[in-house]
């Protein structure tokens, strides 16, 4: 009986190890247990991947927009253009990088669809528009697992037959531009980790 015993778990203990021939993709394991590997990183290096990933996907949609070299003839009327475009790439960039991706007009600082924060950036970027202060990109927690990146869109009539109507920030911009508004960008804090 005890022999038996040890026999049969011996059998079962040689069917567990798997078919003979069978071949393991050891590096396709290797990044797995990397990509589970838990990560210590700080705040200010979450911050600063945010601002990369979301400089890259304002860039795409400042890509899209020169493709498309829509005429605008105010900031109004370009929002409606903005939002068809969002819905249109929305879904292939949240599979990418988590993230959402909305439009805010000048006219939105009122507007419910936006949250406090995002009323309040775009508020930030008005005054500066205003005043002629240069405006810039920017990452603020939204909460503990999704940032906000916003960055403004300018319009500059004398440059669309070159294709280069639409900036973002840096210096001042000229008086001949239009602030059309700002992408709101929302990121997974988890998506972020995972890209740096």
């Amino acid at each position: 009986m005890k022999h038996s015993l040890l026999y049969s778990l011996a059998i079962l203990w040689l069917c567990a190890c798997g078919t003979p021939g069978e071949k393991i993709d050891q590096q396709a394991v290797r990044q797995e247990m990397e990509d589970r590997e838990i990560k210590r990183v700080l705040p200010g290096q979450i911050i600063e991947a945010a601002n990369e990933q979301g400089d890259s996907i304002a860039a795409i949609l400042r890509q899209q927009l020169q493709q498309q070299n829509p005429p605008v003839t105010s900031a109004d009327q370009f929002s409606a253009f903005a939002q068809k475009m969002i819905r249109r790439t929305d879904d292939s960039l949240r599979s990418l990088h988590g993230t959402r991706i909305g439009w805010a007009a000048p006219r939105d600082t009122a507007s419910n669809n936006l949250t406090t924060l995002e009323r309040q950036v775009l508020s930030a970027y008005l005054y500066n528009v205003d005043k002629k202060i240069a405006v810039n990109n920017n990452v603020q927690k939204l909460h503990d697992t999704a940032y906000l990146y916003t960055s403004p869109l300018f319009y500059n009539k004398a440059q669309q037959e070159a294709r280069q109507a639409f900036t973002q920030s840096g210096a001042a911009q000229p008086d001949s531009a239009l602030f059309l508004g700002m992408w709101r960008i929302r990121l997974s804090k988890k998506h972020i980790i995972q890209g740096m």
